[in-house]
This record gives C-alpha cells, sequence and structure tokens, in this order.
C-alpha cells in the first residue's frame, strides 16, 4: 500500500488543458510578427490549430480564433459584390465550412 501510494506521488500530474494550443498559439505569434514572411508556415500551423488542437479554456478559444481568422484573411480583402458568382459561392462555402467545423 505505501509503494502505491508513493508511485501515484511521482506521476506526473497532468498539464493544462490547452497547454499545447498555447504553445501553437505562441509560436503562430512569433511568426506572424516577424519581419520575413512566413505565410505557409502560417497556414500550414493554422490549420493545425484548428483540425488538431481542441480548445477546453477561453484561452484556447481566443488561440483558435486568431488561426481561423487568418486563415480567413484573404477571404473577405475583396469586395463581395465585386467578385464572380463562382468566387463569392467559393467564399461562403469555405466561411460556412470552417464554421461549421468549429461548432
Amino acid at each position: 500500500m505505501i509503494e502505491n501510494r508513493s508511485a501515484q506521488s511521482l506521476s506526473p500530474k497532468s498539464a493544462e488543458p490547452d497547454l499545447a494550443l498555447i504553445y501553437f498559439g505562441s509560436l503562430f505569434e512569433t511568426l506572424r510578427q516577424a519581419p520575413e514572411s512566413h505565410e505557409s508556415a502560417l497556414d500550414a500551423l493554422a490549420g493545425h490549430i484548428i483540425l488538431n488542437e481542441r480548445p477546453k479554456t477561453k484561452l484556447g478559444l481566443a488561440v483558435q480564433a486568431n488561426a481561423e481568422k487568418w486563415l480567413r484573411r484573404d477571404l473577405w480583402s475583396a469586395d463581395h459584390k465585386n467578385l464572380s458568382p463562382s468566387d463569392q459561392a467559393v467564399r461562403i462555402l469555405v466561411d460556412s465550412t470552417m464554421r461549421m467545423g468549429c461548432a
């Protein structure tokens, strides 16, 4: 019984629920603020944050929202009315899909 208690006390404690998400968010911000452009790395990292990390805290939700905003940056740079009908449809479809993935 004493051995079991000492083994339990030595076992590593669980990390914060969003520790990986916070790490990826910090890396994302470092790359985003770098003087040289890292758009492809930022796109990949933002996709990883959105698809692979499930936020459990408000801070995690904020990191995920920032990644989503990055991926949508090109969707909203042009005026919707000036886009061709097919480009309008693509923009709506991609944005709706990203929103559904978060729900």
